[in-house]
């Protein structure tokens, strides 16, 4: 499951670039559009060599899944309905509001999806319960600010807050 919702995700970014390069699509609310739609694939590319483990990520996910499936539509709706179009050319105002809702949903979307990936980067491996490790001042040092860590206490810290994994 978790790679194939990362292809969804992936593909539908990629569906809306493409659609909108291939009508040639010049208003300022779709290119918008689309430059999201570049930087998340950009930002999940990563994911199709990893495992997805983390629930939070997971659903992060499935929510820009819905949101981009959705700005497809709209998108597609409005270029290829008959009606729609006829609609746009007496009130283009209509367009521009469900485009700019888009636009604003996938930007919270993509903002927490960014979140989610720090998050999932950066605290590997992080537990609350353990406590930090030992500060250590040297003799020369006992009233002073600067505090020395040890190598092995460092590596320790690095460890399990970072992980072993480094990119």
């Amino acid at each position: 499951m978790e790679l194939s919702i990362v292809q969804a995700v992936y593909g539908l970014a990629v569906g809306i670039t493409r659609f909108i390069v291939e009508h040639d699509d010049k208003d300022t609310v779709n290119q918008q559009i689309s430059s999201i739609a570049t930087q998340i694939q950009h930002i999940i590319r990563p994911l199709f060599s990893r495992k997805l483990t983390n629930l939070p990520l997971k659903q992060c996910l499935q929510g820009l899944q819905n949101v981009l499936s959705d700005t497809h539509e709209h998108m597609k709706t409005w270029k290829e309905s008959k009606s729609r179009r006829m609609l746009a050319l007496i009130n283009p105002w209509a367009v521009t509001q469900q485009l700019r809702d888009d636009r604003e949903q996938l930007m919270a979307h993509y903002i927490m999806l960014m979140g989610a990936m720090q998050i999932v980067d950066h605290v590997k491996g992080y537990n609350l319960i353990t406590p930090p490790p030992k500060v250590v001042r040297s003799p020369s040092q006992q009233g002073g600010s600067k505090l020395k860590w040890k190598a092995n206490e460092v590596l320790d810290f690095w460890e399990m807050c970072i992980g072993k994994e480094v990119f």
